[in-house]
């Protein structure tokens, strides 16, 4: 490998009054000098001096942003603690004064309650798939950092241990799977009761339901964020995010960003909620094809799914396209890794499970111990597999490219299947003791923060790992504690995030829907974010 081939940050302490230009008219003529065959290039916007920066008049709207809602949120609270519950005792059950109160969504937010047709052990899936999605972006930050043991956590990456992590792209495939099955269920158990769903609500309820938390957090990208830590690498850190928002926050915000400039978009992990959005639009002409003609919409859909697969190979093929899982390049970004046409088989598996669940669920079924614990096998060996097989492809390429398309094409749609036969036996009475566990209360909490959580972890990230001042030491353990701490630091961004810009906006839109004559139920086969419930 050629020396001008390496790629490595350098950093270099000048006086104040130099700016980029004649540091690197210097640094190119010492190097043509020398004849030294290194290019190196000095970016002002990433210098950084003791001397704290000036607000600007976006970061100055910003505070005055948050503030006023953090008043409002006070204001709220206050009312409805000390006037709104006395008045609750004669009757009144709902003012407009309260959506923001800390104390009324708090109490929502920790609700355990249940009802019929719950499917619980989803729950435990989502919270957990979250985790799975964040130690994988974590896992990705900790290979770029500089590290003082380079080479020994090379050979842990290259083991059994960098597979799981690696594999965390299944967790989104979790959701998608999950999504589809959630539409056509509730959809199907709403067309039980003789209750209709109203198109208008449906579509607006999830862009209610959605925006606010993002629009937030990509006000707080754009301002804030760069003034939250420093350090060598946290000007590189938010550079990207916050100059990809500057640009290209309108695409987010219509989520389309998956379309429009998939390698610069704004706040780069909200793909999924761009692709969950085109889903929910395809959505309601697919439940009104199932109402009318159920078996030819379940072929359809089945048909859509082996066209998606078909897509994957082919653009595999086409592209000559590594693992998607591992060779994350523009090219897999831009064809296959963020479009609906390639995502779309898991979504449909999950659809056609939901059907298949709506005619289960509730019928008796006994399955021989035998049948039961062999389905048990069968699934987790799938699951199991899947993941390890990531290992084959953390060495370095080349691979064949007939091994890749495969890969590429069944991987989600194995894991979907695998996936929904879970949430079969948890649902049919034979889950014992995984049912139970992914059906604890903890989870139906902590599912009510999930959509936050995905939206505010990547800060969690960047401002754990970008204001690391000397090079960091990577061994699982290592890995595993900050895992935990990032976690926990989420959680309270995400409870807050939920608290100030997701819970307000689903109580006035609730509000609004009963004003309009519109029940509760009317849009249930919509109310379930990408990755929490109502």
């Amino acid at each position: 490998m050629m020396v001008k081939d390496v790629d490595f940050s350098y950093g270099l302490c000048i006086p104040d009054v130099c700016n980029e230009d004649e540091i690197n008219e210097i640094v190119h003529y010492i190097s043509d000098s020398l004849e030294i065959p290194f290019y190196l290039h000095f970016i002002e916007d990433f210098c950084f001096v003791e001397q704290t920066k000036p607000l600007s008049t976006n970061d100055m709207l910003a505070i005055a942003f948050f503030t006023v809602t953090g008043i409002i949120m006070f204001l709220s609270t206050v009312y409805d603690i000390f006037i709104f519950q006395r008045r609750k005792e004669s009757g009144k059950q709902f003012s407009m004064l309260i959506v923001f109160s800390v104390y009324t969504n708090m109490k929502k937010i920790t609700s355990t309650k249940k009802t019929e047709n719950d499917l619980t052990c989803l729950n435990g899936m989502r919270v957990i798939s979250m985790m799975w999605i964040i130690l994988g972006h974590l896992y990705g930050i900790v290979l770029m950092m500089p590290k003082a043991n380079f080479l020994d956590f090379l050979k842990v990456h290259e083991s059994i241990e960098g597979a799981f992590p690696m594999a965390a792209n299944l967790a989104v495939d979790t959701f998608f799977a999950i999504g589809g099955l959630l539409v056509s269920y509730a959809f199907l158990t709403l067309e039980d009761r003789k209750i209709s769903i109203n198109f208008f609500w449906f579509y607006l309820h999830r862009f209610i339901r959605l925006t606010p938390s993002l629009l937030a957090l990509i006000i707080f990208s754009v301002t804030l964020m760069d003034r939250m830590a420093y350090g060598p690498f946290w000007t590189l850190a938010v550079y990207k995010i916050k100059n990809t928002c500057i640009k290209n926050w309108w695409s987010t915000m219509l989520y389309i960003q998956n379309y429009v400039n998939p390698t610069n978009m704004c706040l780069s992990h909200t793909w999924y909620i761009a692709v969950d959005m085109q889903f929910c639009i395809i959505t309601p002409p697919l439940l009104i094809m199932l109402r009318r003609k159920p078996k030819l919409t379940l072929s359809f859909v089945a048909l859509m799914g082996v066209l998606s697969c078909t897509a994957f190979f082919i653009l595999t093929w086409f592209y000559d396209i590594g693992p998607s899982a591992v060779g994350f390049t523009d090219v897999v970004l831009k064809y296959v890794y963020v479009t609906p046409h390639t995502r779309a088989s898991t979504w449909m598996i999950g659809f056609l499970f939901g059907y298949v669940l709506h005619n289960f669920k509730g019928k008796p079924l006994k399955l021989a111990t035998f049948t039961k614990t062999s389905s048990w096998v069968v699934i987790m060996s799938v699951m199991i597999g899947l993941v390890l097989y990531h290992k084959r492809f953390l060495n370095q390429g080349p691979w064949p490219l007939l091994e890749t398309a495969l890969f590429n094409t069944l991987t989600r749609p194995l894991w979907s299947i695998a996936l929904c036969g879970i949430i079969f036996l948890c649902v049919s009475g034979h889950g014992d003791v995984i049912n139970s566990f992914l059906s604890k209360p903890i989870f139906s909490i902590l599912i009510r923060l999930n959509y936050n959580v995905y939206l505010t972890h990547v800060i969690a990230l960047v401002y754990t790992y970008g204001s690391f001042k000397t090079p960091y030491f990577g061994e699982t353990g290592r890995v595993l504690i900050d895992f935990w701490s990032i976690y926990a630091l989420t959680l309270v961004m995400a409870l807050i995030w939920t608290l100030a810009f997701e819970s307000p906006f689903i109580a006035i839109e609730r509000n609004l829907r009963k004003k309009n004559g519109k029940s509760e139920e009317s849009v249930k086969a919509n109310n379930h974010t990408p990755v929490n419930n109502a």
